[in-house]
């Protein structure tokens, strides 16, 4: 994990239960669709992502979104849920997917120009297929926090792949908007 780490694992342990996460066999159809706008700094790091790994762009989205609902356990345990599957039905190690893409409105204008100088301009859209029980649990979790379920997505995604810091101090300067 740590890149710098200077011994092993101290401790063999077997796999923990992962309450949270809903059975491993739902996850295995990408049975719905959510569009999503990305802004240029995220999309950025998704595109470094995918040829970092070697997985489509979509793929990568898919796993980020994973872990963040479920946990970085349950992602691992799905990783070896799906190597176990395909090697049982002697699938390839990698399947390609196109690069679907559609169209979604940003209704949020008070906070546009703050998102504008902090993450650029939502230009890059996905149509992002993905397992239904990911989507209901993301569009739940979205509703709690009060908003759409793409804005959920880019809040989650900024947290993720731009770190806690920037992701407060971009929610600092959204907050400093005046009704």
């Amino acid at each position: 994990m740590w890149p710098f780490a200077k011994r092993g694992a101290r401790v063999a342990s077997a796999l923990p239960s992962v309450d949270e996460a809903p059975p491993l066999e739902s996850f295995l159809v990408n049975d719905a669709v959510l569009k999503i706008w990305l802004p240029a700094k995220l999309s950025e790091r998704v595109e470094w992502l995918s040829v970092h790994h070697g997985s489509s762009r979509p793929d990568v989205l898919r796993s980020l979104l994973f872990e963040h609902v479920y946990g970085r356990v349950a992602m691992r345990q799905l990783e070896t849920f799906a190597r176990t599957r395909r090697e049982a039905l002697g699938l390839p190690e990698v399947m390609f997917s196109n690069r679907p893409t559609s169209d979604e409105s940003d209704g949020a204008r008070k906070a546009r120009p703050v998102n504008l100088q902090m993450l650029g301009k939502s230009s890059d859209d996905f149509k992002l297929h993905l397992p239904r029980r990911l989507k209901d649990d993301l569009s739940t979790l979205a509703k709690v926090h009060g908003i759409s379920p793409s804005h959920y997505i880019r809040k989650a995604l900024v947290l993720m792949l731009m770190g806690e810091r920037f992701h407060t101090e971009w929610q600092t300067a959204l907050g400093n908007l005046v009704s």
